[in-house]
């Protein structure tokens, strides 16, 4: 189904949204949902975009997940927060599948939720 995968990348604009206080949409820069998206259709063999290998877009997908993590390590959290955030982090290192990351997102979106913007 060629829209199996609309919406899911909502959950990571928002986290890369909050890191990076900011709601522009850049495939350049790692902040638009798209990005995951085209994750989940490589995993699944549904993407029409197929320049890219999924090893390849998994680890583009950690790299900036992780400088989204470390973005939020910089600001002044709460003893509590910077644990979480640090054990993400440790799991992001060895996520393999959309999934893992999804989690990651998700559980990142529950920490950082006094840094909503929107």
């Amino acid at each position: 189904m060629l829209h199996s995968t609309y919406g899911k990348g909502i959950p990571y604009e928002a986290f890369m949204g909050r890191a990076f206080k900011c709601m522009e949409r850049d495939t350049r820069k790692g902040t638009c949902g798209s990005i995951y998206e085209l994750l989940i259709q490589l995993e699944d063999g549904t993407a029409l975009y197929r320049k890219v290998s999924y090893a390849a877009q998994l680890e583009k997908l950690k790299k900036w997940l992780e400088k989204a993590i470390n973005a939020f390590l910089k600001r002044k959290l709460d003893p509590a927060e910077q644990v979480l955030l640090r054990q993400l982090l440790f799991f992001l290192r060895s996520a393999q599948t959309s999934s893992d990351l999804e989690l990651i997102i998700e559980k990142g979106l529950d920490v950082t939720q006094r840094f909503k913007i929107y």
